[in-house]
């Protein structure tokens, strides 16, 4: 079955994407290991790229970051100390983090469509971590130097152990696991509805 409006299912599917982004953030952001919460929306960011395209990966990103903004506690120390450097480590980062991996998926799909799957969900989880490694780092290195210090560590060590290793491992697995096996029915119908 041939789809007559095609743009209107993308936006659904968007909106629908965007209702699971914002509902795993913000809830998402209560369940911490130590300091860190656990980020399992990078799934369908990485699913809506993958699906819908890239702008919509980059528009579920934004919901993730946005979300993470505006609720999530360890955001507004942040903000207090530059409101402006807290928007680019959260939304600017979280935006790229869905609309690269689409990117990626789209250009390699071409040839191979799990390959491409698979490519995207590895690259999505490495540049979220990546990105918001160097905001912490680099943009707010003064603010967290003290703590690292503190704790007998250098800046860039301290941020490893506290998100690098637990956080990223989590969301890495997490996502590389479940994303190309939601994907595969998902694709298959889109597919179907397009012939």
């Amino acid at each position: 079955m041939k789809l007559k409006n095609d743009k209107t299912l993308k936006i659904a599917l968007t909106a629908v994407f965007a209702c699971i982004v914002f509902v795993l953030s913000y809830f998402g952001s209560f369940v911490r290991i130590g300091t860190v919460s656990i980020a399992l929306t990078m799934i369908p960011i990485v699913l809506g790229g993958i699906y819908i395209g890239p702008w919509a990966g980059a528009f579920l990103g934004t919901i993730f970051g946005l979300t993470v903004y505006f609720t999530d506690a360890t955001a507004a120390p942040l903000i207090a100390e530059n409101w402006f450097y807290t928007f680019l480590g959260c939304v600017v980062r979280a935006a790229l983090a869905g609309w690269i991996p689409a990117l990626l998926y789209k250009l390699i799909a071409r040839k191979n469509e799990m390959l491409g799957t698979i490519v995207a969900s590895v690259v999505g989880p490495i540049v979220n971590t990546v990105v918001f490694l160097f905001c912490m780092i680099v943009l707010f290195g003064d603010f967290w130097s003290p703590k690292a210090a503190a704790d007998g560590k250098s800046l860039l060590m301290w941020w490893i152990t506290a998100i690098g290793v637990f956080n990223f491992l989590v969301e890495f697995l997490t996502t590389v696991v479940i994303t190309p096996i939601l994907a595969q029915p998902l694709l298959a119908l889109k597919k179907r509805m397009e012939q």
